[in-house]
């Protein structure tokens, strides 16, 4: 019996740190997820008193406003968290995300607890910033905060893999199973952009999939069976609504059009589905918001 290389666990570890992870830059996440860490905080601190609580034994009610004003900085941090993110939204798009990067802005996001924690007590109980009080109140913060984060990142990206993995290959077998007869038709699109002149004729079978940049899209599509790509000066919007008129041209995704009738394959991750095109290795994203959508469009064709 071959004996497993030393460290074999280390492998894996790592790669799952490079595993695909939702940013959860939805607006419901972000104050649900400001809502729980309040929560938590509060009734964490108030049930098992971790780090003492002593001067107040007797006192329940004061107590718990005492680990109420501790949430609360929990709650406020967490408000102006979700602010940064959404200013630099860019950083933190979905595409390029995964497990270390969560792990990684989590950890960010205890320390900035763990010092407005700080300037809080500094206040309250009138103490001196130090070097050493700081450290304090990080280690305190992070104490509370590590181990739930590791477990929930664990947790919640092995349960959304499994899932879209399984709604995925149920939706390479609707793929599968439809014809596509479109693909052999002759209709014929033109996108137009905002300059004068600028504009793309061709089959719609050739067009691939055209991706949103700046004050631009980049149109991917077929010639004589060479991939190709041309940008147009417009929005996607703008494009989307000229092809409205043709049911495959689907925008499944905020930065992504995608023609259905070339998709062969869906494949999943924990950010949700991922379209695999019969030209081109790049996998088109898909928003989980449009998951049904998607589903019942694939059906339809």
């Amino acid at each position: 019996m071959m004996a497993k290389p030393p460290f074999q666990w280390l492998e894996k570890v790592r790669q799952w740190f490079l595993q695909p992870y939702p940013n959860g830059l939805e607006d419901h996440t972000q104050w649900r997820g400001a809502l729980f860490g309040f929560l938590f905080v509060t009734f964490f601190l108030y049930l098992f008193r971790p780090f003492g609580g002593n001067a107040f034994e007797g006192n329940n009610w004061e107590w718990f406003l005492e680990c109420l004003a501790f949430g609360t900085v929990t709650l406020v941090v967490s408000i102006i968290w979700a602010l940064i993110v959404q200013a630099f939204s860019t950083i933190f798009e979905e595409i390029r995300w995964c497990v270390w990067k969560e792990i990684l802005a989590i950890l960010v996001f205890l320390t900035l607890i763990g010092s407005a924690n700080l300037l809080y007590a500094a206040y309250h109980y009138h103490q001196t910033i130090t070097a050493q009080y700081f450290w304090v109140w990080q280690f305190a913060t992070w104490s509370i905060g590590i181990f739930p984060v590791i477990f929930g990142v664990f947790i919640k990206q092995l349960r959304w893999m499994k899932r879209y993995h399984q709604e995925a290959a149920q939706l390479t077998r609707i793929v599968a199973e439809h014809p596509h007869p479109t693909r052999k038709s002759q209709q014929f699109i033109r996108l137009t952009g905002e300059n004068q002149g600028e504009y793309l004729e061709m089959a719609l079978q050739n067009l691939l999939y055209i991706v949103s940049a700046d004050n631009y899209v980049i149109v991917y599509y077929l010639d004589n069976q060479n991939f190709k790509n041309k940008i147009l000066r417009s929005s996607l919007k703008n494009v989307a609504t000229q092809l409205e008129a043709f049911p495959q041209c689907f925008r499944c995704h905020r930065t992504h059009l995608v023609n259905l009738d070339q998709v062969t394959s869906v494949l999943g991750n924990a950010q949700g589905y991922k379209l695999q095109l019969a030209h081109g290795d790049q996998l088109i994203p898909v928003s989980r918001a449009l998951n049904d959508t998607i589903r019942a469009r694939l059906d339809a064709l």
